[in-house]
């Protein structure tokens, strides 16, 4: 094995942009300085040229690659029509529709969860239109806003994570092929297929969506939350001992004048269903093969470009609805809603791009196609020659000596300055012949790097490194847990679950492609539980962060006080990560099967409930 061309500052802009994000909570300051700590090691501390190559070939190929305008189109597009949805009075009225079917407090907490289900395209949408539209019912039926922030908050990520189509999927599927661009060789796999084979392995989103209907149904709760429900069967609600939130500025509420018609909502939504569906199965679907499996047809389908015809279709569904009703909103305001939805998108899409810039950086395989590598040696070495010229400039060389060319040799050719390039620079500068043949025989001092390392354009190989000084050390039993544990830290630490797959999807794939014996396979559990561990611990930790977006809004949208939020609300978070490491992740590294450990999580589960739960 070949010594890394980097080592350990490999490293350097992951445990910078996770260190800053922790110390800061800023996570799009914390991703850009993470590049830009990266591209300084490349250009070996130039400050000038760190600028211009962080920006000319990390940020911005990060913005314009089209994968990634795939996603953010889609993402704006889901988060016009639920702007559209919402504004025209499409969720009251779902809500309406299902509220009169609750007439106790189970009845009523299933409703919550029933309703959190059907709203999975995104989790600011179910959390702040549940939250507030199901006030008065949970209030008629005496359960705390406590309780209702909880039913809200552990149905909004959760859903909204797993479903297929939701404004989360397409930035998870890229995530994941960040995590496999990280890999030596590209596998031959697509991120939509390990998205899809994750699902059943991502222990704690099942553990928090079952916990709710279980606590519900059994009518039993433990600690704060407890005494919370208590309180308000005892003392009505609000709840006086932990006060109300402040109200919700939403631009996308419907006037309290508008209609409320619940197939404003299950229309477009359904639409959008299809449609993603028809377009998987059109662009999947090899005419010339004689037979396909649905597996074969999801595998080989554009996942990027059905979601995003997808959604267009949805928006375009949801426009035809308000213009076929005349007089439900003025179609200025159709406009203006549209455009209020896509722009709650946009912190989520700088969060993806700086992490798609993070991955640049920290990437490069081993083993790149001739056609890019030659494209990169082009592009470096004219960068590289001038820079040359330039630094040679400024020695103010006068006579070409052999200790002089020794000192520039290692510098200019660990730039990518190839030899003959070198030696034309030299006679254009009046070097004799005999320096010249020195030059010629001189060994470089990257030569045994060459090898295993070609020439990637100012990458650092981190991925590789962590093959290297991990992949065979870590075992592998335990790579699940201490994943799942480490983006549930991060994200509790930082309040941001999709910054959190971000820094922890790239530097997971790899480690686990690392400790598999017998090289990278696609499908394998291991990876599988892996890749569904760093979705289910950013969720995880989300949950129990008091800086966390999504519980913020659930808190503010439910009226209820932050802290006791999250004060009632942790308890049942733990509790399932704690269900989830020893009846999930821990025995999967071990070797159970998955069809296996779901089962015993909701046993688990009921019997938590069952064993600390008390009927209020």
């Amino acid at each position: 094995m070949q010594e890394h061309p980097y080592g350990w500052l490999s490293l350097l802009p992951p445990l910078v942009a996770i260190a800053l994000a922790m110390l800061t909570r800023r996570v799009l300051l914390s991703l850009t300085v993470g590049i830009f700590s990266g591209v300084a090691v490349v250009c070996q501390g130039d400050p000038l040229q760190t600028l211009a190559v962080g920006i000319r070939d990390h940020l911005w190929p990060a913005l314009i690659n089209p994968d990634k305008l795939h996603v953010f189109a889609f993402t704006m597009l889901l988060g016009a029509m639920i702007g559209v949805v919402n504004r025209c009075g499409g969720m009251q009225g779902l809500v309406n529709l299902v509220a009169p079917l609750a007439k106790t407090r189970r009845r009523g907490q299933v409703t919550v969860w029933f309703l959190g289900l059907f709203v999975f395209f995104d989790d600011y949408a179910n959390t702040l239109l549940l939250g507030k539209t199901l006030q008065p019912l949970t209030d008629r039926l005496k359960i705390s806003r406590e309780k209702l922030a909880y039913l809200v908050d552990s149905t909004a990520a959760p859903v909204a994570g797993l479903a297929l189509i939701s404004t989360w999927v397409a930035i998870e599927i890229d995530y994941i092929n960040l995590g496999l661009e990280q890999l030596e060789t590209t596998p031959e796999v697509k991120a939509s297929t390990l998205f899809l084979a994750s699902i059943p392995y991502r222990f704690y989103v099942w553990g928090a969506l079952l916990l709710v209907p279980i606590i519900a149904l059994s009518g039993r709760d433990f600690g704060p939350m407890r005494m919370a429900e208590k309180d308000a069967l005892d003392g009505g609600l609000p709840n006086p001992h932990h006060g109300n939130a402040a109200e919700i500025d939403d631009p996308t509420l419907p006037e309290a004048e508008t209609p409320s018609r619940w197939w404003n909502a299950v229309i477009p939504v359904l639409t959008t269903v299809i449609a993603v569906i028809y377009f998987l199965y059109q662009s999947g679907k090899n005419p010339e093969a004689e037979s396909q499996t649905l597996q074969e047809i999801i595998g080989n389908a554009d996942s990027y470009t059905a979601l995003l015809w997808g959604a267009l279709t949805g928006l375009l569904s949801a426009f035809a609805l308000v213009m076929l009703q005349w007089g439900l909103m003025p179609m200025h305001e159709l406009g203006t809603a549209a455009w209020n939805g896509a722009l709650k998108m946009t912190p989520a899409l700088a969060i993806l791009w700086l992490a798609g810039a993070l991955s640049g950086i920290t990437g490069g395989d081993a083993n790149p196609s001739d056609s890019e590598l030659e494209a990169q040696r082009s592009m470096q070495l004219a960068e590289s020659l001038e820079w040359s010229k330039w630094h040679i400039k400024q020695l103010q060389i006068k006579e070409w000596d052999a200790e002089t060319i020794s000192n520039l040799m290692g510098p200019l050719e660990a730039r990518g300055i190839p030899r003959e390039a070198l030696t034309n620079m030299l006679i254009e500068s009046g070097a004799s012949e005999a320096i010249l043949a020195q030059v010629s025989t001189k060994e470089s001092p990257l030569a045994e790097a060459e090898d295993d390392y070609p020439y990637r354009a100012y990458r650092l190989y981190t991925g590789i490194f962590l093959n290297q000084a991990f992949g065979q050390r870590i075992p592998g039993w335990i790579m699940p847990t201490m994943v799942f544990c480490l983006a549930g830290f991060i994200a509790f630490s930082t309040g941001t679950s999709w910054g959190t797959m971000a820094l922890v999807m790239p530097l997971s794939i790899p480690l686990a492609g690392g400790a598999m014996s017998g090289g990278f396979d696609a499908e394998s559990p291991l990876l599988l539980c892996v890749v569904g561990s760093v979705l289910a611990g950013a969720i995880f930790g989300d949950h129990c962060s008091p800086i966390s977006d999504t519980t913020v809004l659930s808190s503010q949208a439910s009226g209820c006080n932050h802290i006791a939020h999250v004060n009632t609300q942790m308890p049942y978070a733990l509790s399932v990560a704690a269900i989830t490491i020893l009846l999930g992740t821990l025995p999967v590294g071990l070797g159970l099967a998955w069809w296996v450990c779901l089962p015993l999580q909701i046993l688990g589960l009921g019997i938590l409930i069952w064993r600390f739960g008390k009927q209020t």
